[in-house]
């Protein structure tokens, strides 16, 4: 744990050795850093740049993603620096400034207020720089976090643990730092994957796009027409222009290629508002190539992979950051409870087990939505809520997953082993989820607790946290499959591990049993009451 005093801290930055080494400040990076604090998991950062990016590049926080910030308490300031969740998906037409010709829906946009809603957040129109800055802002508040700029793996080896090589850029100096486990979330050109030998497959280079970061008042150009983002179709501005955030500045994206010259560029952007006349301030501009590809492997030894290390994804979709973002969140209590030492070694390949088919399937999906020009990127909430696990940390109850008409976009709620366990509004004033139950520690929702509780008297230390809640207040059990006596345990990330429809004999050993598969180990559980 890492309650420490500022002299301790001081001591801790000198210190050259802790739990988990995290190669990368993205997202992906950032989010891990800050799961595993809240956890009280040491980890330090190392980033080769010298500070945040101030691209955009990603713009769309989806409804998983901000229910794992609500749980960091990150909503509120997430919400600060994003557009109103009220405002429709995409308008298409020639240039802004003409008439529209389609309005794009989704259905990530909805009021988490509304009891039908399935979940007790929203998706958030939030630039990715913005988002990194809300995520380096909460972790200065967190004596486990460190995080260090300028600073450049340089190489590693893996015996055990890990010995990196890590070199400061401004002095030159290279220093070991000695980690438990290494996280590679260096980004698709990561070193850390070249260095374990880990080929990507599927398709690079799928595409090339020019990002042109602007800014411009074009406010009275869309009179009041407010959108998530807005397709030009005009013969010489074909792409996206998307809002960041901040009032009057853009981000531009096209598969032409302009010359990238400051003239050329302002122009581009004229011919997207349609104003020839439109005063435009250039703030960057940039090529990369868009892949969608997946590592043959997400661990090898002491040393994962994460983000854009691991999966690539073409803009369509959203995946590709809200994935990274998910990947954090599924690693992060994996990794507590092997240092925490009441999981097995063994826990870490479900890691793999469960991300990498959803990594294939989003990666996919991304390059068909990418060649559906947005009209089917914004329904996909039957993956960003539905995608489930059928291997990994959990234990299988034998019943098939629901069906759904398109279990792309449409979401069907379930309690499901190796699903997220669906909301439930908690009060009468909806303001407390189901969701706000699971987040450091096992909890099992049950109708009559006592009788679960009983079952798990008496077991001693050290052993698994673990929360008995009762149901029977916010379910009639046919959502939770756990009507009567039975239960439903669900993982710290928020995903379903064992469902018993009904007590089952020797209920104690069936509780260890579920606690040695899904985590790798002879389990021995401690009640938190």
């Amino acid at each position: 744990m890492c309650a420490q005093t500022a002299r301790d801290r001081s001591a801790l930055d000198r210190s050259e050795s802790v739990p988990v080494l995290i190669v990368g400040a993205g997202p992906a990076g950032l989010t891990l850093s800050l799961l595993l604090a809240r956890s009280g998991v040491e980890s330090m950062i190392v980033e080769q740049r010298r500070g945040l990016s101030i691209l955009p590049r990603a713009t769309g926080v989806n409804l998983r993603s901000m229910e794992i910030y609500r749980g960091l308490g990150l909503q509120a300031a997430i919400d600060a620096v994003s557009m109103s969740s009220d405002v429709p998906f995409m308008l298409v037409g020639e240039t802004l400034a003409g008439p529209p010709r389609e309005v794009i829906e989704s259905n990530h946009w909805g009021p988490s207020s509304d009891p039908a809603w399935p979940s007790p957040s929203h998706a958030n129109w939030c630039a990715q720089d913005q988002l990194e800055a809300v995520l380096l802002e909460a972790l200065t508040e967190e004596p486990c976090a460190r995080l260090r700029f300028a600073n450049e793996l340089m190489s590693f080896r893996a015996d055990g643990g890990v010995t990196a090589q890590v070199r400061d850029r401004d002095s030159g100096l290279t220093r070991p730092v000695q980690a438990r486990y290494l996280i590679g979330a260096d980004g698709a050109s990561s070193r850390v994957r070249d260095c374990l030998g880990i080929a990507m497959r599927g398709q690079a280079g799928f595409s090339s796009e020019l990002n042109i970061l602007f800014e411009a008042e074009l406010e009275p150009l869309l009179e009041g027409r407010r959108f998530c983002m807005y397709r030009t179709t005009g013969e010489h501005a074909n792409g996206v222009v998307r809002p960041t955030g901040r009032p009057g500045r853009w981000l531009f994206g096209t598969t032409d290629r302009p010359d990238v010259n400051e003239a050329q560029l302002v122009r581009t952007i004229r011919d997207a508002a349609g104003d020839c006349r439109l005063p435009v301030e250039i703030i960057a501009a940039g090529v990369w190539e868009a892949s969608a590809r997946v590592a043959e492997s997400f661990r090898d030894g002491p040393v994962l992979l994460l983000g854009d290390a691991a999966h690539q994804h073409t803009p369509g979709g959203g995946f590709g950051m809200n994935s990274a973002v998910q990947a954090a969140h599924n690693l992060a209590w994996k990794l507590a409870a092997v240092l925490g030492h009441y999981a097995g070694d063994g826990l870490l390949d479900t890691y793999e087990a469960e991300r990498r088919p959803l990594a294939e399937l989003t990666t996919s999906l991304s390059i068909a939505m990418l060649r559906a020009r947005g009209r089917a990127s914004g329904r996909t909430l039957g993956i960003v809520l539905g995608a489930h696990y059928e291997y990994g940390a959990v234990v299988p109850d034998g019943t098939p997953p629901p069906r759904a008409g398109d279990p792309i976009a449409d979401y069907v709620p379930c309690a499901r082993p190796g699903h997220r366990a669906p909301h439930l509004w908690l009060d009468d004033a909806n303001t407390s989820s189901t969701l706000d139950l699971f987040g450091h520690e096992f909890v099992l929702l049950t109708r009559d607790p006592t009788l679960w509780q009983v079952a798990s008297e008496g077991v001693g230390d050290p052993g698994i946290p673990l929360r008995v809640r009762r149901l029977s207040s916010i379910d009639d059990g046919h959502l939770y499959g756990a009507g009567g006596s039975g239960a439903v345990l669900v993982r710290p990330d928020g995903y379903v591990a064992a469902r018993w429809p009904a007590p089952p004999d020797g209920m104690l050993r069936e509780l260890e049993s579920a606690f040695s598969t899904v985590l790798s180990r002879d389990a021995v559980v401690r009640l938190v009451t």
